[in-house]
């Protein structure tokens, strides 16, 4: 009878496990029902951008989400709903309106199948090259990768791009490499034993086999870059000296959880900086997303010789669907007795909630600047690192810099363009979960001109792809170099 019990209770665990492996093999499929729900939802949401037929026209925008709804008309899978989705918002041609997978798909698909092993850089002439390995794989960094699955990196391109929000190639660019696995899903459907065509002393092809999920998240941890470890830890900032008279602040992003610790970083930084005597300060804001303009208002006063505008102007769009949002995330509002605190950094929640459908809350004596009296104020020469990854509050801080000649710019133009589309509204479609933004606003950066141009540098430095396969940080170091010629020279005017 024991033996009985014991051979059900084994077939039992075998029945159900093979039961959930086939569970877990098969695709998450989406009703037509459902992906016309969430097409409506959508569609509902796209109400709160503030212009958003600068890149195409409205029939031709109206045209593709006709032609989408008559296309649902059997059970999709998950991807491919998606590329649909993403494909309507990225017609919109503005980054910070996105349709995204639902959280931790990725990290699923890399624990079911594995995860890609290479990093990857995507110039921006379109070049692909490999610049890590995460195993120690048979294609060596630097090598550039000419096709994928028999597609050259051009047909692969067009292949993802109708699903990538961007306003200019080269911040398209830097999603493609930062999220270089998702892309390959987006193309092939899945990334194991891909055949990967690369040129390096001589051109090979070869098949590129994932390698297991714990593997590739050790050695993500292991290589984390220290800008994530402090944006996750909340003080996205940092500050060191980098040589006498010389020294560096870092801003990873102008978005604080803690504006006093924010606040009081920079006054230590600074009451350092008049200590040490230093004579030239470097700000780094490559890699920086953005945030909030008024942030990078507390930095700008250290450097700042007369006032300045974190933006020019800024359009905020009023829509029923923008005052339902804000009134999900925080019911309390529809009590008129709420209190709202005066506003200082962020929304005018009062304006939006009480204004009319279809009108804008248009801003400019807002982001007036005026000088503060401060302790440590740098007088100095200053320098601000920027590159393609440079975007929104970040293009914004370099708009300013600019504007008012605070000093000199060194590196790429930056991905964030000087007029554009921003704050944006979160949201989640019911039944995918795909994670939706939608900009409500237009900000216009200080000396804005052309829309769809960024912040061009002073200098230009663009790393190699050498650069990028080295720990040396070339651009930094370019710049010290042009510190000291700088110096040099004034101390050759004084004689």
């Amino acid at each position: 009878m024991n033996h009985r019990l014991s051979f059900l209770t084994l077939f039992c665990i075998i029945l159900i496990s093979a039961t959930c492996t086939s569970l877990k093999a098969q695709p998450k499929m989406l009703s037509v029902k459902q992906m016309l729900k969430d097409l409506d939802q959508l569609q509902v949401s796209l109400e709160a951008h503030p212009d958003p037929f600068v890149r195409i026209s409205q029939a031709d925008f109206q045209a593709h989400l006709a032609d989408t709804r008559a296309q649902l008309t059997e059970p999709l899978e998950l991807l491919d709903f998606y590329k649909k989705m993403a494909s309507i918002v990225a017609l919109l041609k503005d980054g910070h309106s996105t349709v995204r997978l639902p959280e931790h798909w990725m990290d699923n698909q890399r624990k079911e199948n594995g995860a890609f092993p290479y990093e990857v850089f995507l110039s921006n002439d379109g070049h692909l090259h490999v610049i890590n390995s995460y195993n120690n794989g048979e294609i060596p960094r630097g090598a550039e990768i000419i096709a994928l699955n028999g597609l050259s990196i051009a047909e692969f391109l067009d292949r993802v791009d109708p699903y990538i929000s961007y306003e200019r190639v080269s911040f398209r660019n830097t999603q493609i490499d930062n999220n270089f696995e998702k892309y390959l899903y987006l193309a092939f459907g899945q990334v194991n034993n891909l055949e990967v065509q690369y040129q390096s002393a001589e051109t090979k092809s070869i098949q590129v086999s994932t390698m297991p999920f714990r593997e590739w998240k050790k050695f993500q941890r292991k290589n984390q870059e220290d800008r994530e470890s402090k944006i996750q830890s909340g003080h996205p900032y940092s500050y060191k000296q980098l040589e006498d008279g010389v020294g560096l602040i870092t801003i990873y992003q102008f978005k604080v959880n803690d504006l006093l610790a924010y606040r009081t970083f920079l006054t230590k930084t600074f009451k350092r900086i008049e200590q040490n005597d230093l004579h030239s300060l470097i700000i780094d804001l490559r890699g920086n997303y953005g945030g909030w303009p008024k942030i990078s208002a507390h930095l700008l006063q250290y450097i700042a010789t007369k006032q300045f505008r974190t933006l020019a102007k800024a359009s905020t769009r009023i829509s029923k669907i923008y005052q339902e949002n804000l009134y999900d995330r925080n019911p309390a509002l529809r009590s008129i007795h709420t209190y709202v605190p005066p506003r200082r950094y962020y929304l005018d929640v009062h304006a939006i909630l009480r204004g009319k459908d279809g009108t804008n809350i248009n801003e400019s004596e807002f982001f007036q600047e005026e000088l503060i009296d401060l302790h440590y104020k740098f007088s100095g020469d200053c320098y601000l690192l920027i590159n393609r990854d440079t975007y929104s509050a970040a293009a914004c801080f370099a708009a300013t810099f600019q504007c008012y000649q605070m000093g000199v710019i060194i590196g790429e133009q930056s991905g964030g363009t000087r007029v554009f589309h921003a704050n944006p509204m979160f949201g989640i479609l019911d039944r995918s979960r795909f994670p939706v933004t939608v900009s409500t606003t237009i900000w216009w950066t200080a000396c804005y001109d052309e829309k769809l141009m960024g912040v061009s540098p002073d200098l230009q430095f663009t790393p190699t792809v050498l650069d990028l396969t080295t720990e040396a940080d070339m651009q930094l170091m370019y710049t010290q170099r042009i510190i000291k010629r700088i110096r040099k020279q004034k101390e050759l005017e004084k004689k």
